[in-house]
């Protein structure tokens, strides 16, 4: 088979009819029944298994955020945390107060944001998990999913901690206490012990 041939099979054009469709409208790959292995002869394996793979991603439907907002929202539930509210002010006054910032928001912009976003752009592109992600980019890499596995856990557990302090401490600040009516007749027949 020719490569026009092989093109009008797989239902690709040449470079001459190739127009690029607006950024308004979504690119969408559509393998048709006929494009399989079976119907296609004489093309190398590699154009066989692309066919199948195409085939396959063109089954399923990609989840999309409903809004900018939600996704922003999402991300920044994922971003800002204790550490964010509770710790900086005292990290600031610690090493400096306003002279701490020039440092912090070089270290932000030059490495802060672009491993930020570095993540959320394999998190889109692979939909899975920290572990497998970095697996698919080197299974060497695979390590550090597992270190994000864990710190996440120790950050949770920590977390939990001043979180049940704080809630104890809204509890107590409302609730009722007794020994400030036991020298009160009046009220010692309505405290319930």
């Amino acid at each position: 088979l020719t490569s026009k041939t092989k093109s009008a099979i797989l239902g690709l054009g040449t470079a001459a009819e190739y127009q690029p469709l607006p950024a308004e409208k979504p690119v969408t790959l559509a393998v048709k029944e006929s494009d399989s292995a079976e119907h296609i002869s004489g093309i190398s394996p590699r154009l066989e298994s692309r066919v199948s793979a195409l085939r396959r991603r063109s089954s399923f439907v990609r989840d999309r955020w409903a809004t900018k907002m939600e996704f922003l929202l999402a991300v920044i539930g994922y971003a800002v945390d204790l550490g964010n509210i509770w710790r900086f002010p005292s990290v600031c006054y610690k090493h400096g107060g306003g002279a701490f910032l020039i440092p912090y928001l070089v270290m932000l912009l030059v490495g802060g944001l672009p491993m930020f976003y570095m993540e959320l752009a394999l998190g889109q592109f692979h939909r899975s998990g920290c572990v497998s992600i970095w697996r698919k980019v080197c299974p060497l890499f695979k390590g550090i999913g597992y270190g994000i596995c864990f710190i996440c856990t120790f950050i949770a557990c920590f977390y939990n901690a001043i979180i049940a302090h704080a809630v104890y401490f809204v509890v107590s600040s409302i609730a009722v206490s007794y020994f400030l009516y036991k020298n009160y007749p009046y009220f010692q027949k309505i405290a319930i012990l």
